[in-house]
Parts: C-alpha cells; structure tokens; sequence
C-alpha cells in the first residue's frame, strides 16, 4: 500500500481523527483510522451510530475520492449501514473498498473495526463531480434540489 496526504482541509475528518494509512496501488482499496472521541459518546458511554455512520461515509467518500483520481471528486448519494456492535471510545480502524466504478458512479463498500471486531458495515454509491465544481454556488443543478 502506498500513503496519501489529503489535499486539503477537511474539517469533518478531522474531527473524527481521520487518518489515511495507505491503499493499493490501483486505488480500488484503501485503509483508514479514525479516533473514537469521548464527545461522541451517547447516554450508555457507547460512540452513537450516527458517527459511526459518518466514519463510514468518510471511508467509502474518500475511497472513491482516491479511485476517481485528482481531477474527480465524490459525493455520497446513497448509504445503507449495519451497526453489528456496540463500542467504547477509542481508535477504529476502516477499510474502503471499489465494488465498480462507472464513468460518473462508484459503488463502494466500507467496514469499521474496533480492534480486530467488526463494528459497522455499509455499502454505498457515490457520483462523480469535476473538482472544478467543487464550491457548492457552482452547483446549481444541486443547490436547486
């Protein structure tokens, strides 16, 4: 696996501790920590699902962020998740995966581990943007929606 530094801020990432440890060479897998936060914690001290959830958007994104190359960007535009276990704060560890990638759709898988015990699952599809779209008042054709 090669690294990649992000190109940019990411202030989401950033708050969940996000960090790209390496992908294979043609981009198709990548892995991923992240850090479990006490603020993320609900009512029984476990990290909510919705971050759990966000971790898994920013594995599956950034997957195909890495696979589209730098001319591309990814937007999420459907998530289907499976929270398997519960978890304490800590470190996660994601692995993103390309199930195909189309000329403008990527199809993708995620997963999130707490040690070596899987936690969350998701599949999910995203669309292909030119980055020279990537400020959302060049987006009108979503902006309007």
């Amino acid at each position: 696996m090669q690294n990649f530094e992000s190109p940019g801020p990411r202030p989401a990432a950033d708050l969940m501790g996000q960090e790209c440890l390496g992908q294979t060479d043609d981009c198709q897998h990548v892995l991923f920590k992240f850090q479990g936060r006490e603020e993320f914690v609900d009512h029984h001290g476990l990290i909510h699902e919705g971050f759990l959830a966000s971790m898994l958007v920013e594995v599956m994104a950034s997957t195909a962020n890495f696979a589209a190359g730098d001319r591309r960007f990814a937007s999420m535009i459907s998530m289907s998740a499976d929270f398997i276990k519960s978890v304490q704060p800590g470190l996660l560890a994601g692995k993103g995966a390309i199930t195909l990638m189309g000329k403008n759709i990527v199809f993708i898988e995620g997963l999130l581990f707490f040690g070596e015990q899987l936690v969350a699952r998701a599949t999910g599809s995203c669309r292909l943007l030119n980055t020279a779209y990537s400020g959302w008042s060049q987006l009108p054709e979503l902006r309007n929606h």
